[in-house]
């Protein structure tokens, strides 16, 4: 896999001129150079990883091209964002489709992530036939594999996270989730996440240029990066959600296991825990380090259990916290998502810290005083 061979094919199938001072070469180099290296790719995972770069850089390059075409787009301002973070199986997908069942909130929908241009309006957002088109796709799929279990899923026009507009400026978890690639993820506790937040930036105003709202964003890794996060968006408000560690850990390796096979490859469930240890620490104790420097009233705490016991009133809570108002209709709104979206709706997620080599013990030394200080159940084998 060559880099400019990658590039010169995204060219071809936009249509778009190449830009050589955009910030995403640096992370694409990055990535490339890592998955060449991987002792663990099969022809499957190199054809899967090639065409999720081209979905990515594809999409990048016709916003570099609006832009130059429509400059005025980002004079938009983005007021009062808010971003759901925390170690990732928290609840943050929980919270972040109660915040988007509010028409009020611009939520970034699953399918204009990879085709954002042109801007969908605010009455086309899910009858696009961008969007129609893909959760046809999506349809079609899960009836042809209905015993498969699925940790994660989201349809076309479902909020998604942030992790995938970050991914094309190629700095992004969502690249080292698929394959075991060491050196990218040294490289992601180490790069400088501003391009990819100010990349971010420009997208949300090319969206809400022709579908205004106040934005409602998810994504865990923002625990990692949020001193980059508040220095692009300075009036941002953010929910941290907690749950037992130790349960989650479990839960996002066999995630990631999952994705790493869906992408054509035989997991590795060790490499998998070691390298958990330290993406997860870096979740934590960034959030951590973040709550310490900008307290309680820039930070609002959330707790999965007190969520999954009484969602409406812990949403209303929050919304007392944001200062925005908890209508009836946004609370039939988020009563009527309950009810059309079970818990486990694609079925239960089973696993354990063994299968990954780990053990409450050996993650105690990453987790406990977390775990203590906020008060959480911790009890997971």
């Amino acid at each position: 896999m060559k880099t400019g061979d990658i590039i010169a094919k995204a060219c071809k199938l936009t249509g778009v001129t190449p830009f050589p001072s955009a910030s995403y070469h640096e992370g694409l180099n990055v990535l490339v150079d890592e998955i060449n290296r991987c002792s663990a790719a099969t022809d499957k995972s190199m054809q899967v990883m090639e065409r999720e770069i081209l979905v990515s850089l594809t999409n990048r390059l016709r916003v570099e091209d609006y832009l130059l075409r429509h400059p005025e787009v980002l004079e938009q301002k983005i007021s009062k964002p808010v971003f759901v973070f925390g170690i990732p199986r928290t609840g943050t997908t929980l919270t972040n489709h109660l915040l988007g069942a509010d028409s009020h909130r611009r939520s970034l929908l699953n399918w204009e992530v990879s085709q954002s241009i042109p801007p969908p309006s605010s009455d086309t957002l899910r009858s696009d036939p961008r969007c129609t088109g893909k959760r046809e796709q999506q349809q079609k799929l899960l009836e042809a594999n209905p015993d498969v279990v699925l940790p994660h899923w989201e349809w076309a026009d479902d909020p998604t996270e942030c992790v995938f507009l970050m991914a094309q400026d190629f700095k992004s978890y969502s690249w080292e989730a698929r394959l075991p690639m060491p050196g990218y993820s040294r490289w992601m506790l180490e790069c400088d996440m501003t391009s990819s937040y100010e990349y971010h930036k420009k997208v949300l105003q090319i969206l809400q240029s022709q579908a205004p709202g106040t934005w409602n964003l998810k994504m865990p890794s923002h625990a990692v990066f949020a001193s980059t996060l508040k220095k692009i968006y300075p009036d941002a408000r953010l929910i941290w959600t907690h749950r037992n560690p130790y349960e989650t850990f479990a839960s996002s390796c066999s995630l990631n296991r999952f994705t790493q096979s869906v992408t054509g490859i035989d997991p590795d469930p060790i490499y998998i825990g070691n390298n958990a240890r330290t993406r997860l620490g870096a979740h934590l104790s960034g959030a951590m380090k973040c709550k310490e420097l900008l307290g309680d009233d820039v930070i609002y705490d959330l707790y999965y259990d007190k969520l999954i016991r009484n969602p409406i009133a812990e949403m209303e809570k929050l919304y007392q916290w944001l200062g925005d108002e908890f209508t009836s209709q946004v609370e039939r709104s988020m009563k009527s998502w309950l009810k059309t979206h079970p818990q486990n709706e694609f079925g239960k997620h089973q696993y354990s810290l063994a299968e990954f080599g780990q053990s409450r013990d050996s993650l105690s030394s990453i987790f406990g005083e977390y775990a203590r200080q906020y008060e959480l159940d911790d009890s997971f084998a």
